[in-house]
């Protein structure tokens, strides 16, 4: 990826459209950026907003501080050069960036949705902030590039969840249940396997 290897790296993996809430990302950035931190923001996906989103950033003096790295298939990649992995939308049905962020031993740090708290624990695998709230998530990501060991015991407790929550053996099982469950309400029998 060309990063600097001592460059804290905060990234968002997002659609590049309106509802994905970059504007707060990017004011995140340049409030982070007057700390003096040596820190690099990648920005992953494209869309409709990738023009507007590249004047954002000229506009906010911010263009030695973010790469706009476009449509990737190696997120994982992505990911473990990641220090802290940021989500910025009102909603999302499930957000599999958090699942993939926890599978690689990322913290996180994401905004309120309804849903979020059934995908991690705010101050376990990462700190859950409410929405357009950008004093307190620069705070909260301010939190994890200056204390290594935080990020370390979030990082792996989110890997323990992402195995045990979200593992394609758990959540077969889960849906398997649901169609046990949904065949023996209406009187058709079904096996356990």
């Amino acid at each position: 990826l060309g990063l600097d290897p001592d460059s804290a790296i905060v990234s968002i993996v997002a659609v590049l459209r309106e509802e994905k809430n970059h504007e707060m990302f990017l004011a995140v950035a340049a409030e982070l950026v007057r700390s003096n931190r040596r820190m690099t923001f990648l920005i992953v996906g494209d869309g409709p907003r990738k023009d507007h989103l590249h004047r954002r950033v000229e506009q906010l003096g911010l263009s030695d501080h973010i790469q706009f790295l476009g449509m990737r298939h190696d997120i994982p990649r992505i990911l473990a050069a990641s220090t802290v992995s940021i989500l910025t939308s009102p909603r999302e049905g499930s957000a599999n960036i958090l699942i993939e962020s926890m599978a690689a031993g990322v913290p996180i740090v994401t905004t309120d949705f309804a849903g979020v708290d059934d995908m991690i624990q705010d101050g376990r695998e990462g700190f859950v902030v409410p929405f357009n709230d950008v004093p307190a998530m620069t705070r909260r990501v301010g939190e994890l590039l200056d204390q290594p060991v935080l990020r370390e015991e979030m990082g792996r407790h989110g890997k323990s969840t992402a195995r045990s929550n979200f593992s394609m053996a758990r959540m077969t099982n889960d849906l398997l249940a649901i169609y046990r469950k949904q065949l023996l309400a209406r009187g058709v029998p079904c096996s356990e396997n």
